[in-house]
């Protein structure tokens, strides 16, 4: 999901305008983006170094059409593409010459996760998830995703680490056939028994970490007040207290909802990121619990960045505001498109290197063959 595309055209006519054309078909329906780019001299576009006229991005990127794929009237309002199961991603390709014309097409497929990583669901003695695990016996240092604010298992985020080579594990926390139907129901002691089920693994190593977008980010920094064994702590857009609606979460900022920031081991060292165009949890005042972490004496990285509050993995679609049943609204989260999946790909990247700088670095997975010819496995009932 994180490899960059090399996309390039030829046997053009000399300095004419042609559109790129990038179409995903995801379950919620289909998303696109464009660019108009100029052929040069030898009849030939390459999207690294070409410079849109026009279209969803503004300057040469090669991934731009991935980052900037924005919802068509396909996508009901307020849809999410969530993508919790971790299905591929499926793309067309399309070439159009300056009057309309089809030119080309290609069909992509972006994987959720390396084909030599293994996908073992479990459930057990009151433990419900999925584990990711790379080729081989390990052990492997491991990365924890915390739980996401609708509770429901989302592996969105750790197929992605498990192929940069960690060892990975995800879990839900409520609204899921035998567990709690909300929020307040949750017990706050089954977090804790996911991460001791972890570190009983043969093929986990002692260097655990943490990843959290949003609430989930709240829960790795209370469980790293739990739990001192931990390595390292990575969230994106946490609030840094308890809440049960969005439109609490201020009047919870308070001592006895916060976090107990010395209450977390010194070995555990953080990484923050905070949106500065965060429309859901103001990204400037909220990446302030940095200053709590620094008082106490932890080392902490700060990344503020010019993203929306939903900043997920590279190329996921960018989210302005989506529905929420629990609240029955749709919320704002922020964000320009382009700037957006800019930052996406950069701060994961991010990411990475700080989960390898203090949890070790895996040995990185072997090279594939890749499919030559993919089908778009299309939905019933497209308007497009």
């Amino acid at each position: 999901m994180a490899e960059k595309v090399k996309i390039s055209a030829s046997r053009l006519t000399p300095f004419l305008n042609y559109k790129f054309e990038l179409r995903l078909y995801s379950a919620n329906g289909i998303l696109r983006s464009y660019c108009i780019l100029k052929s040069d001299e030898r009849g030939k576009i390459e999207l690294s170094t070409a410079k849109p006229i026009r279209g969803t991005y503004l300057d040469p990127d090669p991934m731009g059409l991935f980052m900037t794929v924005e919802r068509t009237d396909d996508v009901s309002y307020g849809d999410m593409i969530k993508n919790y199961e971790a299905e591929p991603f499926y793309y067309s390709l399309r070439l159009f010459s300056e009057s309309g014309e089809l030119l080309d097409e290609v069909n992509l497929k972006k994987r959720r996760h390396h084909p030599l990583v293994t996908e073992i669901e479990v459930k057990q003695d009151g433990i419900w998830g999925v584990i990711y695990k790379p080729p081989g016996p390990g052990p492997f240092p491991c990365i924890i995703d915390t739980p996401v604010v609708d509770g429901r298992l989302c592996k969105s985020h750790a197929p992605l680490f498990a192929s940069e080579g960690f060892l990975s594990f995800c879990f839900p926390m409520f609204d899921e056939p035998g567990l709690p139907k909300t929020l307040e129901d949750v017990d706050i002691e089954y977090l804790s028994k996911h991460i001791k089920y972890v570190q009983s693994l043969p093929y986990c190593s002692d260097r655990i970490g943490l990843y959290g977008i949003s609430f989930a980010g709240l829960i790795a920094h209370h469980l790293a007040t739990k739990h001192p064994e931990l390595k390292a702590v990575a969230t994106t857009n946490g609030p840094g207290a308890f809440y049960t609606l969005f439109s609490d979460l201020m009047r919870r900022l308070r001592p006895e909802t916060s976090i107990k920031w010395d209450h977390i081991s010194k070995n555990i060292t953080f990484r923050v990121l905070s949106s500065i165009d965060d429309w859901l949890v103001d990204g400037v005042t909220n990446g302030a619990y940095r200053d709590n972490l620094l008082k106490t004496g932890h080392r902490v990285e700060i990344d503020f960045v010019n993203s929306g509050h939903v900043t997920v993995i590279p190329y996921n679609p960018h989210h302005s505001f989506g529905f929420n049943k629990f609240l029955n609204v749709n919320l704002g989260f922020g964000g320009e498109t382009s700037a957006h999946g800019k930052v996406q790909e950069t701060a994961w990247e991010k990411h990475i290197n700080f989960f390898k700088k203090h949890l070790g670095t895996p040995k990185s997975l072997p090279n594939y063959e890749r499919d030559t010819m993919i089908s778009i496995p299309r939905r019933t009932g497209s308007k497009l």
